[in-house]
């Protein structure tokens, strides 16, 4: 295997061994496809390729004709497809591992997202108002306290039930377009396990056909609570639609 490697290392043998690969060749043939070359120069890569395996030499009177000997690159081709084989899955294990991270990552610090969308019969600016409004927002939400500028704090009592106190802090507010605040439940009875602060509310508005299309997103949540807030926030979606028309 040694010589077959060291022997195909040199370009203008491999240019022969593609020259003589289908079938016999004679001497002075392929002498001749190398006109930058001298006759000896070519005879002696013959030899090689022949004393490594790669090549069979067969005379005829003066004639020496030379084809490709297919398995004496049976070990080398053996070899660099191991070699490619071992790359390959280091390369893939990899990559499972760097997915493996990245989702143990978005977990850790992440957590699950869901994400609402629903269209709504008003204009943004309209829609605008009942998501910083205190009036407004009890209309679909329930009782709040707003302080509608990035780091003033939004506190929302719920209605019904146990009356969980949502409890977060606005991000960004691009008026009619763009709403971010994050968003937690106060430690009270009955309450979801998901402190203040401990995920985020991203809600987007886009004017379309006379109305508006609201986009919610919700980041940073647990598992066990996607399904429930998933449904927690369609619901009130709903009723925000209805309040907003």
């Amino acid at each position: 295997m040694d010589d077959a490697l060291r022997a195909v290392a040199d370009p203008t043998r491999r240019a022969i061994l593609l020259l003589v690969r289908d079938g016999e060749v004679s001497a002075g043939e392929i002498a001749g496809r190398f006109p930058g070359m001298s006759r000896p120069a070519v005879s002696q890569h013959l030899r090689t390729l022949v004393a490594a395996g790669l090549v069979e030499m067969r005379r005829a009177g003066n004639r020496r004709f030379y084809r490709l000997r297919p398995e004496g690159l049976a070990d080398a081709v053996s070899f660099v497809d191991g070699m490619w084989s071992a790359a390959l899955g280091r390369l893939r294990q990899a990559a499972e591992q760097e997915a493996e991270q990245e989702a143990e990552r978005e977990e850790r610090e992440g957590g699950v997202v869901t994400e609402q969308r629903v269209r709504i019969q008003a204009q943004p600016e309209t829609v605008w108002r009942f998501l910083v409004d205190p009036a407004r927002l009890a209309a679909w939400w329930g009782e709040a306290e707003v302080d509608a500028r990035p780091g003033g704090d939004l506190r929302v009592a719920m209605e019904g039930g146990p009356r969980p106190v949502m409890r977060g802090q606005f991000v960004e507010l691009v008026p009619y377009e763009r709403l971010v605040f994050t968003f937690g439940w106060e430690p009270t009875p009955g309450a979801p396990d998901l402190a203040p602060g401990a995920s985020q509310v991203e809600i987007t508005l886009v004017a379309e056909d006379g109305g508006t299309t609201l986009t919610l997103r919700h980041t940073g949540l647990p598992a066990v609570l996607e399904g429930e807030t998933g449904a927690g926030w369609a619901h009130l979606l709903r009723r925000l639609g209805s309040a907003a028309r």
